[in-house]
């Protein structure tokens, strides 16, 4: 992902992406999110939902321990969640197989 988006990520839910400033050895996320861009919006809207939510519990968001692609799909990985947080980040990786992770247009996963 450019940098310009992931620091939009990053300012816009720095609770949820506070991880980004661990060590590699106590996070993945200071290897930021290795995905293209095409995947910016599934990204946004789930780190969005679960922000949200957590607002609405008046508890601390969960945090991202890795944002990546893995066998052609989105995969975010949290520290911590319950299974509302657990179910916004597959329903993620299900819609990610339908959109282009370089372009973000509609397309379908290939073999």
């Amino acid at each position: 992902m450019t940098p310009e988006l992931q620091r939009l990520l990053y300012e816009r839910y720095p609770d949820f992406f506070s991880q980004r400033t661990w060590s590699i050895q106590e996070s993945c996320m200071p290897w930021g999110c290795d995905t293209n861009d095409g995947w910016f919006s599934l990204i946004d809207a789930a780190a969005e939902t679960i922000t949200g939510h957590a607002d609405a519990l008046g508890r601390p968001a969960s945090q991202a321990s890795q944002v990546k692609e893995k066998y052609g799909s989105l995969r975010i990985y949290l520290s911590c969640g319950d299974d509302f947080d657990h179910a916004v980040t597959d329903l993620a990786e299900l819609l990610s197989i339908w959109f282009c992770e370089i372009t973000g247009r509609p397309g379908r996963l290939v073999d």
